[in-house]
């Protein structure tokens, strides 16, 4: 894996991160425009949906996959500190903030106005978010979790508890 960490530059991985989204989110679209018309008692086609489905879970594994290489990368620290100032810095401009919370908000909108026929066209709000966020999370510096500073001893005594004041 790490040759092909060294290969890839974190902005590369996120950019296959952010069209794999836009592939899904196109496969949802498609089938939810599609089937918006048509009669209650009507399915679409599986001409329709065996592609619809085949391009979502392509593309979602393909954003699976970039964002644990970047993860994978950013842990065992890979790329230096440089490569990951501009990935780090547009996830965390304040307009991406906004689009993601209006993009929670339609999908709200959307699951409390129309609660199942619109449910494809909800999650595919939800998608993108989520997404920037389990990035925004894979980007952050490692850091030093305190519980694994302590060594597992003092974490777990090895003696039991003892209480004199049993039964009193």
């Amino acid at each position: 894996m790490t040759s092909r960490l060294q290969r890839w530059k974190p902005a590369q991985l996120l950019w296959i991160v952010g069209i794999a989204n836009l592939a899904s989110a196109v496969a949802v679209l498609v089938l939810a425009a599609l089937s918006w018309h048509l009669p209650e008692d009507q399915r679409l086609p599986l001409q329709v949906k065996i592609p619809a489905f085949l391009a979502f879970g392509l593309s979602f594994a393909a954003s699976l996959l970039a964002e644990n290489a970047v993860q994978r990368g950013i842990r065992s620290r890979v790329w230096p500190d440089s490569l990951l100032v501009a990935p780090r810095r547009f996830l965390s401009h304040p307009a991406l903030a906004v689009i993601t919370t209006l993009m929670m908000a339609g999908t709200l909108f959307l699951f409390i106005v129309f609660p199942l026929r619109n449910a494809p066209l909800g999650t595919l709000f939800l998608v993108l978010p989520l997404s920037f966020s389990r990035i925004n999370f894979s980007l952050d510096p490692p850091s030093a979790d305190p519980l694994s500073t302590i060594p597992r001893l003092d974490l777990y005594p090895t003696k039991p508890l003892h209480c004199d004041q049993w039964g009193n």
